[in-house]
């Protein structure tokens, strides 16, 4: 399919042998669309990264001892107050707690939303307090491996689209699934290898060359969009730190720190992941152990 479209066929050449990342679990894949509503995917990540060093299993590792992601049995039995103080808006707490119970219950079941439609199980997870489209289409694509997914409320996503096919302005919703509809069943890869080409035009690849710019570029998978489900935004746009609905400046504050920002905490979790994502992915500048 790559090869016969000259569009996909550079992209396809650059990032060759990428091999899509996936949550471990449905739990995990719907804590990370919760942490990520509404704030940068760096202050998103750093949240992440408290709540599996609290809740987490120790395991080893070749280089030292890691944590796996907390269960949804585990979470399920906690209360707000301690996932406050690791950062999250009390909101935010109540929904990880919430389909932590809902997961742990078997109200939703990832072998379930297997045997559902794209339209279907984006309907079902929407159900979930807390989930709406983007992060229902999120949990489908990165939990699920539901590779036909494009998450089309994400505007990092659509502004990279709007600049990788040159159209005159970005597309909204409707016009995204017009446009990807060609390149069906593999609309997720596509958003895979442009979240990577956004951040080769960042310089977090290395010298791997990247399609524009990126001196006038987003990287795919940050930006902003409301959703039905109660609070559902995709990552916001880089120096905006914000709480739900826009209303929480205080999300990301821990222990008597000022919030977090870019600068201040690094995307350990991401590169790792994108690390495995792409075999040509080397460990690069951006990629550190937290301060």
């Amino acid at each position: 399919m790559a090869d016969a479209d000259p569009r996909l066929r550079g992209l396809k050449d650059r990032y060759l042998g990428v091999h899509p990342p996936r949550f471990h679990t449905l739990f995990e894949a719907l804590a990370n669309a919760v942490a990520n509503q509404q704030l940068t995917l760096e202050v998103g990540i750093e949240l992440l990264n408290r709540f599996t060093n609290r809740y987490g299993v120790a395991a080893p590792s070749p280089t030292g001892a890691i944590k796996t992601f907390p269960s949804a049995e585990t979470i399920a039995g906690t209360t707000v107050r301690p996932l406050r103080e690791l950062g999250f808006s009390a909101r935010k707490a109540q929904y990880m707690i919430g389909l932590a119970e809902a997961v742990a219950s078997g109200d939703v079941d990832a072998d379930e939303l297997a045997t559902m439609d794209r339209a279907d199980a984006t309907d079902h997870l929407q159900r979930l307090t807390g989930i709406g489209r983007w992060s229902a289409e999120y949990v489908l694509l990165r939990g699920l491996g539901r590779l036909d997914v494009f998450p089309g409320d994400d505007v990092g996503a659509r502004n990279k689209l709007e600049r990788f096919l040159e159209l005159p302005a970005p597309p909204d919703y409707r016009q995204i699934l017009s446009i990807l509809e060609p390149w069906h069943p593999y609309a997720g890869m596509v958003y895979f290898h442009l979240l990577l080409d956004g951040l080769a035009e960042k310089g977090c690849l290395g010298d791997m060359p990247a399609s524009h710019d990126p001196s006038t570029s987003d990287a795919a998978g940050s930006g902003s969009s409301a959703g039905r489900g109660g609070g559902d935004h995709a990552p916001s746009a880089p120096n905006k730190v914000r709480g739900d609905h826009g209303r929480r400046a205080s999300e990301g504050r821990h222990s008597g720190t000022t919030p977090a920002g870019p600068e201040r905490y690094p995307m350990p979790l991401l590169m790792t992941a994108l690390q495995a994502f792409a075999r040509h992915v080397r460990r690069a500048e951006c990629h550190h152990r937290p301060g």
